[in-house]
């Protein structure tokens, strides 16, 4: 009479490969979660870009200037952070309207150097 005893369990190998598994999906996690987080700065920045042009396209509202034609600059931080408003005004077929383009781009560098990168851009038209 023998008997054979059944032990019941993980091999080493099956614990091996589970590991390996497991360490596997959680660098994947933190690669994903490290991108969200790049991804969600960014958008804070163009948020922060695009309240910038609001806020100038609203100085030209409340001003009621005709504004002159060309390309301006100025800088327009926001929740401190460094921005640059280029603003370009130009003619449009009706003589009592005026096409207004903001853009809004980064500033790098001590001295203030602009990023090539547009961060907004918002297009208005101003009446006389």
């Amino acid at each position: 009479m023998t008997s054979r005893l059944r032990t019941s369990g993980f091999t080493l190998i099956e614990v091996l490969v589970a590991l390996l598994l497991v360490g596997t999906v959680l660098t994947v996690a933190m690669q994903s979660s490290g991108a969200l987080i790049n991804n969600m700065s960014d958008l804070r920045l163009r948020q922060y870009a695009l309240w910038s042009a609001q806020n100038r396209l609203v100085e030209w509202q409340i001003q009621r200037l005709w504004p002159p034609l060309g390309v301006r600059q100025q800088a327009c931080p926001q929740a401190g952070v460094a921005l640059l408003c280029e603003e370009e005004v130009s003619a449009t077929p009706n003589p009592y309207f005026r096409r207004l383009e903001i853009r809004v781009y980064a500033v790098d560098g001590p001295q203030g150097e602009t990023s090539a990168t547009r961060l907004a851009t918002l297009i208005a038209y101003l009446d006389r």
